[in-house]
């Protein structure tokens, strides 16, 4: 019996995924999010207080035109919780 040889047969080539769109024409984008590395202990009032610690040393703030130094913050639902963005001065440190 003879050896069957087979030519590879031509494929057609992938074209790659379409971007996906939402109704806005806006790119939506998808990243793969790894359970295991999530942070549960992620607190918020420290993720935003390093954020304005950072913005503090790129802008000033104004109020009715007059420079106003903020030193703390609230969350709207939660006005009475008041976090220092910057650490206390020595002598107000308790």
């Amino acid at each position: 019996m003879a050896a069957q040889t087979t030519e590879p047969q031509p494929t057609t080539p992938r074209r790659p995924p379409q971007p996906e769109l939402d109704d806005r024409g806006d790119y939506i984008f998808h990243f793969a999010i790894d359970p295991r590395a999530a942070r549960g202990d992620l607190d918020l009032r420290e993720f935003y207080r390093a954020h304005l610690h950072d913005l503090l040393g790129v802008v000033r703030f104004y109020l009715d035109g007059k420079p106003v130094i903020v030193d703390s913050f609230a969350f709207l639902n939660d006005p009475e919780d008041v976090v220092a963005i910057l650490p206390a001065p020595p002598d107000r440190r308790q």
